[in-house]
This record gives structure tokens, C-alpha cells and sequence, in this order.
């Protein structure tokens, strides 16, 4: 069963999902504006802000920006704090998808690519990622390669 079958395939239940990875209070207080009942579990993540992959009560989120769920079912998700794209599988097993922590922009093979300011992020149909990340929009392929495609102009103010 993957994530998405088991969170109804409702966007909402994903929003909560992300709180959960981070705060699980934040996802009880959010359930409780729904007309139907909804306990929040913890897939995967701590209360404590850190970096570390693996089964889902040990692995470690820093800032979470943004997130997806991909055609396989897995839960995307832009970790700003920790500056790389990781997945959590339906097992809440966490992976790090792409990125290497460095504070820069670096296309390349995945977990050599870098990431600076992670802001948004979608999967298409193939299990492509696309990410915002600053004033690049950039793509980690399902082939495993990170290439920026084009440099997006952000009005200020």
C-alpha cells in the first residue's frame, strides 16, 4: 500500500502528513478544523530538527518547504534546512533523494548536486522533481541527474 492510498489521496491529509513529519501536535490541532474525524501518524521525522536518513522514527527533517507525492506513492520532500530533496517510501523509509548539504547551486549527478533555497517542488507522471530553489527552477531527473533549466525572475516587494 503506498502512501497516497493510505492518506485517501487527499491533499489535506498530505498538508498534515508534512506537519506530522515535524510536529506531531501541529497535525492533531490541524485535524481538528475537519468535519470527519482524522488521527495524525507519524510517518517519519522528530520533534527535533536535525539531518538523518532511515526508518521513519529515526530519521531527522531541518526545515520543510514543500512537498509531493510521486507516481510510486512516495512522499517528496523539499528539506530547505538540510539543503537536499528526500523521499520517504511507504514503509516511511527516508532517503536522500538529491542534494549534498553545501550551501550552493551545483548541477550533476544527484548526490553530488547542491541546493541553496529550496522553496517549492512537484513530481510529474515519470517521477521527475522539479524544484525552486532560489531563482532557478531546477529538475532531478528520474534518470538521477540534477540540471537547472531556467532562471526565473521573482518580483521583490
Amino acid at each position: 500500500m503506498t502512501i497516497a492510498r493510505t492518506l485517501n489521496k487527499t491533499f489535506l491529509l498530505a498538508v498534515v502528513l508534512a506537519a506530522a513529519l515535524m510536529v506531531p501536535a501541529l497535525a492533531d490541532q490541524i485535524g481538528q478544523g475537519l468535519s470527519s474525524p482524522l488521527s495524525a501518524v507519524v510517518l517519519a521525522g522528530q520533534t527535533s530538527a536535525g539531518f538523518a536518513d532511515g526508518p521513519g522514527p529515526l530519521a531527522q527533517f531541518a526545515s520543510i518547504t514543500a512537498l509531493d507525492v510521486g507516481p510510486q506513492g512516495w512522499l517528496y520532500v523539499a528539506d530547505a534546512g538540510n539543503r537536499r530533496i528526500r523521499v520517504v517510501d511507504e514503509a516511511g523509509v527516508v532517503t536522500t533523494l538529491a542534494g549534498t548539504g553545501d550551501d550552493t547551486q551545483r548541477d550533476g549527478r544527484a548526490l553530488e548536486a547542491a541546493f541553496h533555497d529550496l522553496r517549492l517542488l512537484s513530481v510529474d507522471g515519470l517521477g521527475n522533481c522539479y524544484v525552486l530553489d532560489g531563482d532557478q527552477l531546477r529538475r532531478v531527473g528520474a534518470d538521477g541527474l540534477v540540471t537547472t533549466l531556467e532562471t526565473i525572475a521573482i518580483p521583490s516587494g
